[in-house]
């Protein structure tokens, strides 16, 4: 199927179009990459790795922001649960006392 599509009936891909695309991807795959591994530094790695866990919700915002996606109330009750994971996970823990006995 991966060599079959190229070769395809269909719209055919202009130099200037997949120079676009291929520009697109670079630029912002380079700045989300550079700004996590100028950040990466300066975290915790247990918050580093709970901070990688809010990546889908903040695909889906955006998604819902800028590309006209449909929010359903599933996918709505996913990302509030995943929210709601984040923050118990990020919260400092409480010790607790023994008892001493």
């Amino acid at each position: 199927l991966g060599w079959a599509l190229p070769f395809a009936d269909g719209p055919a891909a202009s130099a200037t179009g997949i120079g676009l695309a291929v520009l697109s991807g670079a630029v912002t795959s380079g700045l989300g990459y550079a700004l996590w591994y100028s950040l990466l530094p300066r975290l915790a790695p247990s918050a580093a790795a709970i901070a990688q866990l809010t990546v889908p919700v903040i695909a889906l915002a955006v998604g819902v922001a800028f590309l006209g996606e449909v929010l359903n109330l599933q996918t709505a009750i996913a990302s509030l649960v995943v929210l709601a994971g984040v923050a118990l996970a990020a919260m400092p823990q409480r010790r607790m006392r023994s008892s001493g006995s």
